[in-house]
C-alpha cells in the first residue's frame, strides 16, 4: 500500500542570502533537527542564535557551529560571508517518525552595520 509519508517532499527554505545547503536531518529518536545555512548576504554576521521553533518542534536548546577557513566546523556565533553555519535544534516535545514540519526563527547581527535581524527557516521532511 502506498503511504503519503514515503512521498513527502523534503525542503529547507531560508530567506534570500541565507541559503539552505541540503535537506535537514530530522531525528525522531532524539527529537532534534539539524540543518546548514550558507551566509550569502554579502557581509559577515555575528550574534547568531536560534530564537524559536514552531509546529512540530518546540525549542528546548540549540547548538551552532560555523565553518572555518579549512572547511571544518567549530562552535561559534560569527560567520564570515560565504561560510556555512550548522544549526542543531533540540525540541522539548516528542515527535514521531513520518511527516515533519517546523518553522525555525534564527537571529543574527550584521557585523558591518550592527543592525539585528531575524530570519525564518522552514523545514519540511520525513523524521526518521
Amino acid at each position: 500500500m502506498l503511504s503519503p509519508d514515503n512521498f513527502l517532499p523534503e525542503r529547507c527554505t531560508g530567506p534570500a542570502g541565507l541559503d539552505c545547503i541540503d535537506n535537514a536531518a530530522i531525528d525522531a529518536t532524539n527529537d532534534n533537527v539539524t540543518f546548514i545555512l550558507k551566509n550569502n548576504l554579502g557581509f559577515g554576521i555575528d550574534t547568531l542564535s536560534v530564537q524559536s521553533a514552531s509546529d512540530q518542534c518546540t525549542l528546548q536548546s540549540s547548538f551552532i557551529m560555523v565553518e572555518n577557513s579549512t572547511g571544518a566546523f567549530n562552535a561559534s556565533n560569527k560567520a564570515a560571508n560565504n561560510r556555512k553555519i550548522r544549526f542543531a535544534v533540540e525540541c522539548s516535545n516528542d515527535f514521531d517518525t513520518g511527516r515533519f514540519k517546523s518553522d525555525i526563527r534564527v537571529g543574527y547581527r550584521n557585523s558591518e552595520s550592527s543592525l539585528s535581524h531575524q530570519a525564518s527557516v522552514s523545514i519540511t521532511g520525513k523524521a526518521t
